[in-house]
């Protein structure tokens, strides 16, 4: 019997898939383009352990989450706007979504 799913696990879902997506595309680029991209490449890689490993993620981000499209790619682009955040441990990406979840 299938369970159905719940804000959680869609949204981890839609994660997964995003970062599947961005990953697929970038191995289409060329060296020196990849490159260029570690920096988005290792947010990617960060954002997705975080979702996928944590499981102790507040109910009131995946509610928050719900709604957006391209989850992983707003948060780089708010990380990119806002200098002082990081991404580089868990509690830098809970600041990360709790100041999104303030905009």
């Amino acid at each position: 019997m299938k369970h159905p799913m719940n804000n959680q696990n869609i949204v981890k879902s839609r994660i997964r898939q995003e970062w599947e997506n961005f990953t697929n595309r970038t191995l289409l680029y060329d060296k020196e383009t990849i490159r260029n991209m570690c920096d988005k490449i290792h947010f990617y890689d960060c954002v997705m352990i975080f979702f996928s490993e944590n499981d102790r993620i507040p109910e009131k981000v995946f509610r928050f989450l719900w709604h957006r499209e391209e989850i992983i790619l707003n948060m780089w682009l708010l990380y990119l706007e806002q200098e002082h955040l990081r991404f580089l441990t868990w509690a830098e990406i809970e600041k990360l979504l709790e100041f999104w979840m303030e905009l």
